[in-house]
């Protein structure tokens, strides 16, 4: 996304809506995938006093309620303690005096109601990612109900942080380890900003806008989309407790002839495996488990079979022309699917052009099926699905011929008067 463009923003006020003018010069792009070599090695944006560890926002903790103070400052701190002090005395006020926490604190230089203005068009610059679905936010007059806190200072003293002298504002998150993740809705996230940093309503909206990327979690300045929310189901899994030891986990495919840290399974061993609680001899992978499909067979067959599609309507590593009676095989990637899989290897890397995958008959044997469709260079792709259209040029359109599948996604439908099998959600 480029938000450099006038937007149609709004801002909640009073339970009305009125439009808010664009950041001029603000620019958001979209998220890195991370490699697997990025998984192993985090992103270090070389500041050191900055806490590398992540910030996570639960799915109950939507929408994330921001307040605005009317121009307070909290007390002047030197800037390397204010990581350290800022959430717990904040929520210390907040806990003295619910009604009003903030008496004592003066209002800073150089701040008017229209600073507010800026501050709110800076944040609602992320208004357009909600319909990623992964956060959702709104504002707030009661400060005692946000999770975000937003107050103001002339100059931060003794700045020696990152941006030195010139900083233009900085955000405080306390990190809880999972066995504390009840304690998140009570500690909040405070952005500090310099009315004389940022003296100029573009500076203070554009200021506005980055501390509030780090209010959602982007780690430093790391281009990875992973480090601003965390996986729902790795987050509700810890929340829930929930034991997965008797499950068994069957890989779709993988690459052959790749070095192991691109490999589908040091992914899924990043990003879930190493997250749950599992029972490591219950991870099969079509690479190192021979005769694939009569084990799965032999435990019970599959129950639940999750889906991505490819830009030419693969699915699994099944291209386009698969035979439907396919069983698992290896294969050689189209050169439209190796281009698409390119941002997911560093620069400089061999894309494999060689596979193995389940075949189409292995997944149509699955009890339920749910396929994930994002990016909008599959639309066409689902909206001919969903025009009752079959052949083994569209892999995908093999799921007409199975009865429990429900398609997860945030693309555009098309009207049509196929009768679904099962619902379409929009996410």
């Amino acid at each position: 996304y480029c938000l450099a463009q006038n937007l149609s923003n709004t801002l909640m006020n009073g339970g009305s809506l009125e439009d808010l003018q664009p950041v001029n010069g603000m620019h958001l792009t979209p998220g890195l995938n991370r490699s697997a070599k990025a998984a192993i090695e985090p992103y270090n944006p070389g500041e050191p006093m900055i806490n590398m560890k992540w910030v996570r926002w639960l799915k109950n903790s939507m929408p994330i309620a921001i307040w605005i103070s009317p121009g307070l400052m909290l007390p002047n701190v030197p800037f390397d303690e204010i990581p350290n002090t800022r959430c717990d005395l904040v929520y210390q006020m907040i806990k003295a005096d619910p009604k009003n926490p903030f008496a004592t604190l003066s209002k800073a230089p150089n701040w008017t109601e229209s600073t507010n203005e800026q501050v709110a068009n800076g944040i609602e610059q992320w208004r357009e990612f909600e319909k990623e679905g992964l956060f959702q936010f709104g504002f707030t007059d009661n400060p005692a109900d946000a999770q975000v806190l937003i107050f103001f200072t002339d100059i931060f003293k003794d700045a020696s942080g990152p941006g030195g002298v010139a900083a233009g504002g900085i955000t405080t998150a306390k990190i809880f380890p999972q066995d504390k993740l009840h304690l998140v809705h009570k500690m909040p996230v405070i952005i500090e900003l310099s009315t004389v940093v940022n003296c100029e309503p573009e500076k203070m909206q554009a200021s506005s806008a980055h501390e509030f990327g780090h209010a959602l979690g982007i780690k430093a300045h790391s281009p990875y989309r992973e480090d601003l929310m965390y996986e729902i189901l790795v987050t509700e899994s810890h929340k829930q407790n929930l034991d997965w030891s008797q499950v068994n986990f069957f890989a779709l495919d993988e690459y052959l002839d790749v070095d192991l840290e691109n490999t589908f399974a040091n992914y899924l061993w990043q990003y879930f495996y190493k997250s749950i609680k599992l029972n490591p001899q219950k991870l099969f992978n079509p690479v190192t488990n021979p005769d694939y499909d009569n084990l799965i067979n032999s435990l019970g067959g599959l129950a639940l079979t999750i889906l991505g599609v490819g830009e030419n309507g693969h699915i699994a590593f099944n291209e386009p022309h698969t035979p439907q009676l396919s069983y698992t095989h290896s294969l050689w990637l189209s050169e439209s699917t190796r281009l698409a899989n390119r941002k997911a290897f560093a620069q400089g890397s061999t894309i494999p052009n060689k596979a193995i995958s389940v075949g189409l008959k292995t997944i149509l044997a699955s009890s339920a099926i749910i396929v994930l469709i994002s990016g909008k260079s599959k639309t066409a792709i689902l909206n001919k699905f969903l025009s009752g259209y079959v052949n083994n040029d569209l892999p995908l359109s093999q799921l007409h011929y199975h009865n429990n599948w429900t398609i997860i996604t945030d693309l555009p439908l098309e009207k049509t008067n196929l009768l679904l099998p099962i619902e379409i959600i929009n996410a």
